[in-house]
């Protein structure tokens, strides 16, 4: 029987998951009734103009089967690096390099949170992990990432404003860029 919660939270271990056409639908055991359910979730997707072309980008695809290789926070913020890390080609004040970065990157500027089962954790600790989904959801779209062993990060508006965050794709020829902006999930090139 389906569940009605839309949220993957309703899960306690997300066991199988498919996209279905502009759906990401997770099976596995509710977390409260421990009988099977299925929860389908819309994934977020943008029409850009990278280069002259327009093109269509789910955003849950982006993350998906990733592994978060470094996390780190800097005035209040969480940043995120996901696949293969490249030197940083900015230094520091100090002269020293920079972070590196990722294949992906999600910067979550303002509210957010990470935890396991309810339980808080240090960004640190989902480094290794992979990433299951990754769904910008609700009104206005909140970031919200699912990890191996039901780790989560969660992006949310603090005191009743937007939530601010980004994530860049740079695994194309052209860096894409998505962003919540006025409301709603935008991407581009990162240069406007």
């Amino acid at each position: 029987m389906a569940g009605r919660d839309p949220s993957a939270a309703a899960l306690r271990d997300i066991c199988e998951w498919i996209v279905e056409g502009d759906d990401l639908i997770l099976s596995g055991f509710g977390a409260s009734s421990g009988y099977w359910t299925e929860i389908r979730i819309p994934l977020i997707s943008a029409t850009i103009r990278v280069d002259g072309r327009s093109m269509t980008a789910p955003l849950g695809a982006v993350l998906r089967d990733l592994t978060l290789s470094h996390a780190w926070t800097a005035d209040g913020a969480l940043f995120l690096e996901f696949g293969t890390l490249s030197p940083s080609t900015v230094r520091r004040r100090d002269g020293s390099p920079g972070n590196r970065t990722g294949e992906v990157s999600a910067c979550l500027y303002d509210g957010w949170r990470v935890e396991e089962n309810g339980t808080p954790l240090p960004p640190s600790a989902l480094v290794g992990r992979r990433v299951i989904f990754g769904a910008a959801a609700g009104e206005p779209p909140e970031l919200d990432l699912a990890f191996e062993g039901g780790a989560r990060i969660v992006s949310y508006a603090r005191d009743g404003g937007a939530p601010d965050w980004a994530l860049a794709d740079r695994r194309g020829a052209t860096p894409i860029w998505y962003a919540v902006d006025e409301g709603r999930v935008r991407a581009g090139d990162g240069r406007s």
